[in-house]
């Protein structure tokens, strides 16, 4: 993306302060921005199915399954929905969801990670 943006900048270094093309290379990144919340907010809307399971939310993990493996017409795979629900629930992992902030950020087992990925944020 970076050479992208780079090919509207002029060759010469000496055009470069008349150059009104850096508005681009300021503006792409706030247009990818609002089409990432846009679509976090209007496509992505959904949780993901093992948060789900792991915060006992059966009946919309089970709702999010039927919409990943479409049902046939007669209805038969509906109990294979519940077996895949309940094989889920026995072999997900405990995941990061259930993390408080305070344990992501000062938790032994997180805060590494967190302040790593903390500075490398901000030095990008």
């Amino acid at each position: 993306m970076v050479l992208f943006m780079g090919a509207f900048l002029p060759k010469d270094t000496e055009d470069w302060e008349a150059d009104e093309k850096w508005r681009i290379i300021y503006g792409c990144p706030i247009i990818f921005a609002i089409f990432t919340c846009c679509f976090f907010t209007f496509v992505f809307k959904s949780e993901p199915i093992t948060y789900c399971i792991r915060n006992n939310r059966d009946a919309e993990a089970l709702t999010f399954i039927k919409m990943l493996y479409k049902p046939n017409e007669n209805g038969e795979n509906e109990g294979e929905f519940e077996r895949f629900l309940a094989f889920s629930r026995a072999n997900s992992s405990v995941d990061a969801s259930s993390v408080s902030f305070y344990g992501a950020v000062c938790g032994k087992k997180y805060r590494k990670a967190t302040w790593i990925g903390f500075w490398l944020m901000i030095f990008n």
